[in-house]
Formats: C-alpha cells, sequence, structure tokens
C-alpha cells in the first residue's frame, strides 16, 4: 500500500503529522510504503538508511516521529546504527570496501602505464651512431726517377658498421584450454526480522503488538480484518496483550482456504529451508509457499512461518 506525502510545507506550522514526511522511497522521497518495508528509506540523514521493521512500525510511521531522535538532529547526520535495519548495514559495507578496492586498482593501472611509457621513451631514443669513414695515409712512395714528378698515395678505407643480428623467431605460446570445474553455489545468509513482508503468491508480516496496539489498528493498516488476523494465528485468543506475536496477511480479508501459521525464530546460523523441514518433520513446500527464499540460507535469529502440528 502506498502513501504520497501531500503537505505543502515539510512540518509546517504546528500540525501534527500521523507520519513522518522525512520518511519515503529511494527515488521519491514524497511517497511511501504505509506499512514498515524495505522501501521505506530515511531521508533526514546521509546517507538514505533503511530504519528497522520496529522503529517504521513504532516511530516513523506513527505520531510519535516527533520524539525520534533521528528527526530531533540536524538533516544530514549519520544514522543511528541500533535503529539501522541489517540488510542496509551490510549493503554500505560493501560500498566503502568496493570503492577503497577501485581506487587501489586505479592506481595500480596508472603506474604501470607510466613505468611503460618510460620503457618506450627509451628504446625510441636510442639511435646507433653513424659510420665515420677513416682517411689512412699511406707513406709508401713510389721509386723516384729523374724524370718522374713524386705525388703522394692516398688511400681511403670505409669501415661499415656491422650488420645487425637477425632476429631469432620466438615460440608462438598456444593457450591450453581451461576446463572449468563446478563449485557449489553459495547463498549469502540472509536475515527475515519481526515485520519482514514474507510469502510467495501471498503476503505475510508476524509483528509484535506494541503499546497502544489492538487487532484493529493493525487490520486497518495492512487491508485485512480482525477476524483474519485471528483465524490465521495460531492459539490467539483476544484480548491481545503488548508483546504478543501476530501473523498479519497482507492485504487479504478472505483467509479461509489457507492454514493456520504460527512463528517461529531460527536458532542454528546458515539452515536452509530444506534442513529445516527436515528437522521439524514439515513440508518444504509448505515453508517456501509462505515464508519465499527458497534456496536462502537464514542466520540465527530469524523469523519464519511454519504449520504447526495437529
Amino acid at each position: 500500500m502506498n502513501q504520497t506525502n501531500t503537505s505543502p510545507s515539510k512540518y509546517s506550522g504546528k500540525t501534527k503529522l500521523a507520519y513522518c514526511l522525512s520518511i519515503g522511497r529511494a527515488n521519491d522521497p514524497d511517497s511511501l510504503v504505509a506499512y514498515p518495508s524495505m522501501a521505506n528509506r530515511c531521508h533526514h540523514c546521509h546517507p538514505l538508511a533503511i530504519p528497522t521493521f520496529e522503529h517504521q512500525g513504532a516511530v516513523c510511521l506513527t505520531e510519535k516521529y516527533l520524539e525520534c531522535g533521528v528527526f530531533l538532529n540536524s538533516k544530514g547526520g549519520k544514522f543511528p546504527s541500533e535503529i539501522e535495519h541489517p540488510e542496509n548495514a551490510a549493503h554500505n559495507k560493501l560500498r566503502r570496501i568496493t570503492s577503497s578496492s577501485y581506487r587501489l586498482w586505479f592506481g595500480a593501472f596508472i603506474g604501470f602505464l607510466t613505468v611503460l611509457l618510460v620503457i618506450l621513451a627509451g628504446i625510441f631514443a636510442f639511435k646507433p651512431a653513424a659510420a665515420v669513414p677513416a682517411i689512412i695515409q699511406s707513406n709508401t712512395q713510389p721509386a723516384v726517377s729523374p724524370s718522374a714528378t713524386v705525388s703522394p698515395t692516398v688511400t681511403i678505407q670505409v669501415t661499415l658498421p656491422l650488420p645487425l643480428p637477425s632476429p631469432v623467431p620466438s615460440k608462438t605460446l598456444v593457450p591450453k584450454k581451461v576446463v572449468p570445474t563446478k563449485t557449489a553455489t553459495l547463498t549469502p545468509a540472509v536475515f527475515f526480522g519481526l515485520d519482514t513482508t514474507l510469502g510467495t503468491d501471498k503476503k505475510f508480516i508476524i509483528h509484535r503488538v506494541l503499546a497502544k496496539q489492538n487487532l484493529e489498528l493493525l487490520a486497518n493498516r495492512y487491508n485485512t480484518t480482525q477476524q483474519a488476523i485471528l483465524a490465521i494465528t495460531y492459539e490467539l485468543f483476544t484480548p491481545v496483550w503488548v508483546g504478543k506475536l501476530v501473523i498479519i496477511p497482507v492485504d487479504q480479508k478472505d483467509v479461509s482456504g489457507l492454514p493456520v501459521l504460527q512463528p517461529y525464530k531460527i536458532t542454528q546460523a546458515g539452515i536452509t529451508l530444506t534442513e529445516l523441514a527436515k528437522t521439524l518433520g514439515v513440508n518444504v513446500d509448505d515453508l517456501e509457499r509462505f515464508n519465499g527464499c527458497g534456496l536462502c540460507r537464514f542466520k540465527a535469529g530469524s523469523w519464519i512461518l511454519i504449520i504447526p502440528k495437529s
């Protein structure tokens, strides 16, 4: 569900808005997702950051944004790491590493070109000395006759440069055909925190009820009904207390064809849905359908949905 910020000027007058106008999409700050989502960015800091789903649900998308420490600080400051979504922090770290590697390789490339140009300049600047003809005067004089005129004999000897040796043809190296070896592709581990959108064709959210929240408020926010939340959440009864985990069917009001679902917290780092299905004795196809990310490896502490055993 998208919502567009339509206020004539941000935080004008003393009007108290129902959500923070600094929250919005990365390429469209005036448009936001009305529920906690990876698409929402905080535009009050630099660089843009994704708040945790808990912070979005409790502060950014409520009137409590006026008490937010980021909002109260000057615009353009660094976003606090304790309320930054883990995927956003990993992305910023990878970007800094990539930038440093690029500068290092670029400097090495410039240095290589400089050395190559110096070598080529030295080769083309060298010229062999020109051959200088040597004039050798002979002291030998012909026999002198009384009637002959004596003239000296001059011998000119020209020294030619030695011919350069013929280039020896070098062996042409034929590259060997490299046969690629098959290696297993490891998918990076992912973290599914609370309020992460799960599922393939139908979407669900695991949410921990906060203070001043009730099923009616959550149902209106995610375009569903109280009855749908009660029907799909395993052993959920009213009244719902603060801190209770509920499953919200996003944009679904009729859940009659869906099974009852139960939140499950992963404790083993790097486990896949296939391995988890064998451990719990459940159907792996159901895990992939209600959680998505069938080939993912999960970090410890992630939340997923399972069908409880009857």
